[in-house]
């Protein structure tokens, strides 16, 4: 079972750097400009899978370590994810990005410091499609999906 509490963590950081990958991927062949919350749940998606990372570290040893450190970035990302999607299927592009100004100063600052692929140009309203799904539905279902299935198997002896 040691393996498995190594190999799923492992698997899931894959999961959450295809998804990272997948939007700088669209965003530079489709021309899409990101939003804050688009920026954030990406660095959100980082951060589980430093999460996963760490998880297959210490998973044997120290199991309630491991499901924190996949669940914390999980939520907070999911959150994100949410409220991008509640601002985009309102359609009140009027209340979105610039109505969270510490989003937007967060979002900022990762664009000025990492470059610009973390550079938020577009608007929380406007979302984008993939398979009939907004993006940041597809960032809530790898930012659920990940900690559901994972951390059941971090539990395990």
């Amino acid at each position: 079972m040691k393996t498995m509490q190594r190999a799923a963590p492992l698997a899931a950081a894959a999961l959450c750097l295809l998804a990272v990958a997948t939007a700088f991927a669209l965003q530079a062949a489709l021309g899409l400009e990101p939003c804050p919350l688009c920026i954030l749940q990406r660095a959100a998606l980082l951060a589980l899978a430093l999460g996963c990372l760490a998880a297959a570290a210490v998973a044997p040893r120290h199991p309630r370590l491991a499901a924190g450190a996949v669940i914390a970035p999980a939520v907070l990302g999911g959150a994100m994810a949410l409220e991008h999607l509640r601002i985009a299927l309102a359609g009140d592009g009027a209340a979105g990005c610039a109505a969270q100004p510490a989003t937007s100063a967060l979002a900022d600052w990762l664009g000025a410091t990492l470059g610009s692929v973390f550079l938020a140009s577009g608007q929380c309203a406007d979302v984008d499609r993939l398979l009939g799904v907004p993006y940041p539905g597809w960032a809530l279902l790898v930012l659920v999906a990940v900690p559901v299935l994972v951390c059941p198997l971090l539990a395990r002896d």
